[in-house]
């Protein structure tokens, strides 16, 4: 692959994660303006049923304090935007309390390892949101930090 095309790739890769940050930045303005404006005020502006407002606001993750995301993704998503550095994001991902990962069910079609395991790392890298350097420098950390992976 010539560096052109991969760097054609590379804002693909840019542009979906932009795509899906601006869902969860959208929601996170609705949980926002929930603080001080009504619901069925919010929902009238945003062109949202009044229901769909208090899911949004019930539902939507806040981001860690002291992280850029509510998941690793979403940190990783952020990288790949440019909305943080890559020593940032290569620090929140060393320093991630990685929920343990569930056991896997071979029976069941709809599981999924949930959000906040060390899964969500091997996912970002897989789908180029973060380098192969940035995934080696995580995984050396958090064996330095004492942690399993």
């Amino acid at each position: 692959m010539t560096s052109h095309n991969a760097k054609r790739l590379n804002e693909v890769v840019a542009a979906r994660a932009r795509m899906e940050l601006a869902t969860i930045d959208f929601k996170r303005t609705v949980q926002d303006a929930a603080a001080h404006v009504r619901q069925k005020t919010i929902a009238e502006w945003a062109r949202l049923s009044e229901p769909r407002v208090s899911q949004i606001v019930n539902r939507t993750a806040r981001s860690r304090p002291g992280f850029s995301g509510a998941s690793p993704t979403e940190v990783a998503q952020r990288y790949a935007t440019g909305e943080i550095s890559e020593q940032q994001a290569i620090d929140e991902l060393s320093r991630w309390a990685y929920d343990p990962m569930p056991a896997f069910d071979p029976f069941d079609e709809t599981w999924e390892p949930g959000v906040g395991t060390w899964l969500e790392v091997e996912d970002a890298w897989h789908a180029r949101l973060i380098t192969d350097d940035m995934f080696g420098a995580i995984r050396v950390n958090r064996k330095g930090l004492g942690f399993d992976r």
